[in-house]
């Protein structure tokens, strides 16, 4: 084991300092140090200058899309502001005017009116925006009322007012026909109801103006109000807006089924068949041809404007057996009662497209042909 005087170092292996360099060498050392200093000066601070100038170019970028953001909240909130002070505006005006009904009416005349028409309902509102052009007439579907899963079927008909019910002649005059969506969809396609005579029965013959006929508004028990007469007002109809149809069979029974209708009539035939020299082929060919309609009523609605005013609306789909074709078409009637048993009425049909025809979805539940007419009633006595 050696002595600890052993351990200790000598002078010749003590650390000393670097010696000093003569001439040149003398600095170089001096420079290799501070160029390391700077290389990793700008190591690290490049990474730093590229954030810098990449957030200097997306700052007004982030700005302008919060304040593009704070611009749609305060308009999503201003409207829903001015929705709900709207709505407290409508909620106030209809219960001071249920009030001053309910007060001054009973009083002034000894009649009410009907808590219909009392309160305008949003399908009412609809309706009549459809009906003035201010909306588009869109097709509502078909209902799904608990009416159809009763035996009796009660609450399929449309309702109308009581002072409906009776005997009418009816004068129609045609106001005019427009393409909502453009004459693309309309132009030279025969799947659009109303393009050809007879896809619309209850307006047979568009745009024509036909004589006075008659139609019927009768009480039904199974309802518990006034419906129309179907089975009379639809056949005289198709005979005012078409005279050379003659119907052959109206079946429509509504305590089986109040939504369906089944209609057979004949039109005469366009052309006979002829050989050569002009000879007809066959003299004894029928002269007339046989035409079946089914019509479903798929949807209805509607509700008192005043005590002397209500509209509704139906849905129709009709299907015509010997051409294999379907058409949607939607009726809206505003009716104004008058004074001397008279009643004047607007009437706007609503044509819609078949699923078939390509330009479907497109359109959507938009009608892309509408019809106009004005109708006035004449009441006949019993």
């Amino acid at each position: 084991m050696l002595p600890p005087a052993a351990l200790r170092l000598s002078p010749a292996c003590a650390v000393r300092s670097p010696p000093v360099w003569p001439g040149k060498a003398a600095t170089l050392v001096p420079s290799i140090l501070a160029f390391g200093q700077q290389e990793q000066q700008r190591l690290f601070q490049r990474p730093l200058l590229i954030a810098g100038k990449h957030l200097r170019l997306l700052g007004p970028v982030c700005l302008t899309v919060a304040a593009a953001v704070k611009a749609k909240f305060l308009v999503r909130r201003r409207r829903v502001a001015a929705r709900a002070e709207r709505r407290g505006r409508e909620a106030s005006f209809q219960a001071g005017r249920r009030w001053l009904l309910g007060a001054l009416l009973p009083a002034l005349g000894g009649r009410t009116l009907p808590a219909a028409a009392v309160e305008e309902s949003s399908v009412v509102a609809r309706l009549r925006k459809e009906l003035h052009g201010v909306e588009a007439v869109r097709s509502p579907g078909q209902s799904w009322a608990v009416g159809q899963l009763l035996p009796n079927k009660r609450g399929l008909q449309q309702l109308y007012p009581t002072w409906m019910e009776g005997r009418w002649s009816v004068r129609s005059k045609f106001l005019g026909a427009s393409a909502p969506l453009g004459n693309r969809f309309v132009s030279g396609n025969a799947a659009v109801p109303g393009v050809r005579k007879g896809s619309i029965v209850i307006l047979a013959d568009v745009g024509g103006e036909p004589p006075d006929f008659e139609e019927r508004f009768v009480r039904s028990e199974l309802e518990g109000g006034v419906v129309a007469d179907r089975a009379a007002n639809l056949p005289a109809r198709l005979q005012a807006f078409w005279p050379q149809a003659e119907v052959t069979r109206c079946e429509y029974d509504p305590e089986k089924d109040p939504t369906r209708l089944s209609l057979d009539f004949t039109t005469p035939r366009r052309a006979s068949l002829q050989g050569l020299g002009g000879s007809e082929l066959n003299r004894q060919q029928p002269t007339r041809d046989k035409r079946a309609i089914e019509l479903f009523i798929n949807n209805r609605e509607g509700g008192f404007e005043t005590e002397d005013a209500f509209i509704c609306s139906e849905l129709y789909r009709q299907s015509a057996l010997e051409q294999a074709r379907a058409y949607d078409f939607k009726t809206l009637l505003a009716l104004q009662r008058r004074e001397g048993g008279e009643v004047l009425a607007k009437l706007r049909v609503g044509a819609f497209l078949n699923p078939r025809d390509q330009l479907y979805f497109e359109a959507g539940d938009q009608a892309v042909a509408v019809y106009d007419y004005s109708l006035r009633y004449l009441r006949k006595p019993d």
